[in-house]
């Protein structure tokens, strides 16, 4: 690389790079704490002015209520009149004549009230007076009305004895015009009574133009006011031709002015929220349903509203004056940090420097690094150090990334390795890799597929699962390391004549085509394509050769460059008899033996974990149903209790435990749990259930189960005796565990031979090597037929003990992954 190449530019500089992270810094600072501001004082100012509106709102209801008390003494001071009860039981020309001076003296001590009248029964009159145009006068008996037909009449005249009425607020009519001049009116009334007999009923019309005046006094010029009844028509409203839009006709609303309605209002007290108006403008408010009249027949919101836009104008302007500010501190800062960075990048380039020249072999200059104490010149002291080591290890640090390679390839060669053929299931072989290696396809924005023949799920076949495994990881891994966009898929079936033929296809960098007759060479790769950190020295594939010969198959190439390649490899195969009830550790030893049926329930919203448990647990003792989605699988477990539970960590982006301790709790927590994860494992929670680390071996989830249900058969094995022993050193205590794991497989093996041949002696030097592990992890049913030493037990309890020494290797195995370290 030329000296060009090396030249920093002026974007990438740590002196740009730096001023521009110092900037924003600052400006994201006064961004945030003028929006804290801002925001803080938006919501005190919108809350001071709620308050102030809230006030004004109970201001004007008091004042309402005030109206509502004086008309309720005043047309009760009237019905309990002595004259009216006269008149009442005697009626009588003389008496009619006081009762109207009564009525007269009363309108003209009460500005507001136009109307006083007595209607009987049927809702005809039969005293009015009134007041029109500043005069009072008695209705001749011709021109009194029959008023049964209104609503106030209708509702006031089921009142009881004492109690009063007020009607809804709108314009008097009389013999059905609307009074000119118009008059919001508001109605008043009670029953009269003659001989604990209903007469009729004494009503006052009260004018509230007076009222409405206080109202347009009362107000300031940001606020405004609004009374509406249950219907949304305006009772009052700042422009009067909106009032009575329903008994004028006009159809003014209240909602043709904002966007809610009466529906929205609390019906039941006072509310609080926000309006829009349709023009967009948001209004802060306060609203207080009263309600009034006998029974509650009435009501009139009270509103009052305030423009946000006027209240929050200030806060606004110190936002504007603000962002001015701003940009003056934005210019400065950058000045500032450009010239901090400058001035203290100088030591960083002298550095850089100096490692480029060691790059392109430039005859090193001495570095001068001002004693600084700081990471600037630990950096150059380190870079010094690294550089000698290079310069006198090279060759050291070259051959030892050849050794692990070489010695795989070295005991092929030296036909060390031999192939273990044992049932096995190929097709879960397959899916294991594909499920460890997923998450790395899918980091890198690769498809990755996989295409597997379901003969090669439902059936099993002698092969070697150690030895297959490593032919299909070199290939998964050569296809991940040199695959950079696209896809890889893995297929599997198979061929007639009993051949199985395993792809690997990729669309990497592919290979010459002059060059694929030479993949056999241990040390081939195309150094131009496969530089830097992916290189290696082209053993993977040798591997693979050699084992493909190991199980007398056949091994296939094809790529084109810069397209893709293809492997396949061709293996002969033998389907075996194999009792899946009879599935072995991974040690070989057989599982131990489940007398009862269990119910798993398994939920993971993955579908390759789903396939590979599902063929994990195929065990006749075992009922597996799994779930993609986890509400369905809680669904299942409340209404069906499972035996046992496992469940991915996280569904969906969501983390499924407080679910899981619900229903773990539910059920008392009878049911052990399996939780599964690719993420750490809150170890508080160790206690309620079993944790796996993906990606696992399906033995250790086997294991897992197996230990889980046979906790209702078996012993359990108490371990610690054994930490205890050991002072709880984790790795010294994992050699223990490997070590009686061994010591269990071999007595399993001598029981086989003392159950063929029946020998007592066998059966003594067994018992006094097993008693000794029993007693430790107190295991007291095993020592109880360990202590026979009179004759062979019977096969009856040598059968226990076979299953119990099973079920003690799965908890073995499971100690020893415990106590791992990563």
């Amino acid at each position: 690389m030329s000296a060009s190449e090396h030249k920093v530019s002026f974007w990438n500089s740590f002196v740009t790079r730096f001023a521009l992270f110092f900037t924003t810094l600052i400006v994201f600072t006064i961004f945030l704490a003028g929006y804290l501001v801002y925001s803080k004082s938006s919501v005190v100012i919108l809350q001071f002015a709620k308050e102030r509106i809230k006030n004004s709102t109970d201001l004007v209801a008091q004042s309402f209520d005030a109206l509502l008390e004086g008309l309720k003494n005043d047309v009760g001071l009237v019905a309990s009149s002595a004259k009216l009860q006269s008149y009442v039981n005697q009626p009588n020309t003389l008496l009619e004549q006081e009762l109207v001076q009564v009525f007269t003296e009363m309108l003209q001590n009460k500005p507001s009230y136009f109307q006083i009248a007595i209607l009987d029964t049927s809702g005809k009159e039969v005293i009015k007076v009134i007041k029109k145009q500043g005069k009072i006068f008695q209705v001749p008996k011709g021109e009194l009305q029959e008023k049964g037909n209104l609503r106030y009449f209708q509702e006031a005249i089921l009142l009881k004895k004492k109690q009063f009425y007020f009607s809804e607020i709108n314009l008097n009519e009389e013999n059905g015009m609307i009074d000119v001049p118009e008059k919001p009116t508001l109605r008043s009334a009670t029953p009269v009574y003659k001989n604990n007999q209903i007469f009729g009923l004494v009503l006052i019309k009260m004018e509230l133009s007076n009222f409405y005046k206080e109202l347009d006094e009362t107000y300031a010029e940001d606020t405004r006011l609004y009374l509406i009844d249950d219907e949304g028509q305006y009772l009052y409203n700042e422009d009067h031709q909106k009032e009575f839009g329903v008994q004028r006709k006009t159809g003014f609303q209240f909602k043709d002015d904002f966007r809610t309605s009466t529906e929205n209002l609390n019906v039941s007290g006072e509310s609080a929220n926000d309006f829009v108006d349709n023009q967009g403008n948001s209004y802060v408010n306060y609203i207080k349903n009263i309600s009034y009249s006998q029974n509650g027949f009435h009501h009139i919101f009270v509103i009052s509203t305030n423009n946000t836009n006027y209240v929050l104008e200030s806060a606004r302007q110190v936002r504007t004056q603000s962002l001015s500010i701003l940009l003056v501190v934005i210019i400065l800062s950058i000045l500032f940090s450009f010239l901090f960075t400058l001035i203290y990048s100088k030591n960083i380039k002298a550095i850089t420097q100096a490692i480029t020249n060691y790059v392109e072999g430039k005859p090193q200059e001495q570095v001068q690094i001002s004693n600084r104490k700081d990471e600037l010149e630990l950096l150059y002291q380190n870079f010094a150090q690294m550089r000698e080591k290079i310069d006198n290890q090279l060759t050291e640090l070259n051959i030892s990334g050849l050794v692990h390679d070489v010695l795989d390839y070295q005991k092929l060669v030296e036909q060390e390795v031999q192939i273990q053929y044992t049932p096995q299931n190929i097709g879960v072989i397959l899916e294991e890799i594909y499920g460890n290696f997923q998450y790395e396809a899918v980091q890198k924005g690769l498809a990755f597929d996989i295409k597997i023949d379901s003969q090669l799920k439902e059936h099993y076949y002698l092969s070697d699962k150690l030895r297959l495994s490593q032919i299909i990881l070199n290939l998964v891994v050569n296809a991940l390391k040199f695959t950079h966009q696209g896809f890889i898929t893995m297929e599997a079936n198979i061929l007639e004549n009993s051949i199985l033929r395993i792809s690997i296809s990729d669309s990497g960098v592919g290979i010459q085509p002059e060059n694929l007759e030479k993949i056999n060479d241990r040390f081939y790769q195309e150094v131009q394509e496969l530089k830097g950190s992916t290189s290696g020295y082209g053993l993977g594939l040798s591997i693979v050769k050699q084992l493909v010969a190991l199980f007398g198959g056949t091994f296939k190439a094809s790529s084109t460059k810069f397209v893709g390649s293809t492997f396949e490899i061709y293996l002969p195969i033998i389907e075996a008899a194999f009792d899946k009830s009879q599935q072995t550790s991974p040690s070989g030893t057989s599982l131990p033996h489940l007398s009862g049926q269990y119910r798993i329930v398994h939920m993971d919203d993955d579908p390759t974990s789903l396939s590979l448990v599902k063929y994990a647990v195929e065990i006749p003792q075992l009922t597996l149903l799994q779930f993609g989605r986890m509400d369905d699988g809680l669904a299942e477990i409340k209404q069906n209790k499972p035996d046992l539970i496992i469940s991915d960590l996280m569904f969906n982006g969501q983390n499924s435990l407080p679910k899981l301790i619900e229903v773990h709790d539910q059920f008392h927590r009878q049911i052990p749990i399996i939780l599964t994860s690719a993420i750490d494992f809150d170890d508080e929670y160790n206690q309620l259930f079993f944790f796996i680390q993906k990606p696992y071996e399906l033995t250790l989830l086997l294991d897992c189960i197996i230990k889980k249900l046979g906790e209702k058969e078996y012993e359990i094995p108490d371990f610690t005796s054994l930490y205890n022993n050991y002072d709880f050193n984790f790795p010294i205590i994992i050699k223990v565990l490997k070590l009686l794991e061994l010591e269990i497989i071999t007595y399993l093996n001598h029981l086989e031979i003392i159950i063929t041949n029946g020998k007592l002696d066998d059966w003594l030097l067994l018992a006094h090597k097993l008693i000794a592990h029993t007693k430790d992890l107190k295991l007291d049913k095993l020592t109880a037929i360990l202590e026979i030493n009179d004759q062979v037990p019977s096969l009856l309890q040598i059968d226990i003990l076979k299953e119990t020494m099973k079920y003690l290797l799965c908890c073995i195995r499971i100690e020893e992954k415990i106590n791992s370290v990563d």
